[in-house]
C-alpha cells in the first residue's frame, strides 16, 4: 500500500506501518466508540481520529487511479 515506515500525522503523532493499518481497519470494522480503539491501542481518541482521517486520505490520493 505505500505507507510509510513510520506515518507521522500533522499533530506529529508517529505511528509504525502495521499499526496504522491495523487502526484504519479496526474503525472500518468497528462502527463503535472511538473510546474502545484508544484503551486497546493505548493511543488518544484524538490521535486515533486524525491517524485515520490523514491514512484515508493518503491512500485515497496514492491509488485513486485505481477506484
Amino acid at each position: 500500500l505505500d505507507i510509510p515506515p513510520i506515518f507521522r500525522t500533522q499533530n506529529r503523532c508517529a505511528f509504525p506501518r502495521m499499526e496504522a493499518l491495523g487502526l484504519l481497519l479496526a474503525r472500518f470494522r468497528s462502527a463503535g466508540d472511538m473510546f474502545e480503539l484508544s484503551m486497546q491501542y493505548n493511543r488518544s481518541q484524538a490521535a486515533i481520529s486524525q491517524l485515520i482521517n490523514e491514512l484515508s486520505e493518503f491512500l485515497d490520493e496514492r491509488w485513486s487511479h485505481l477506484l
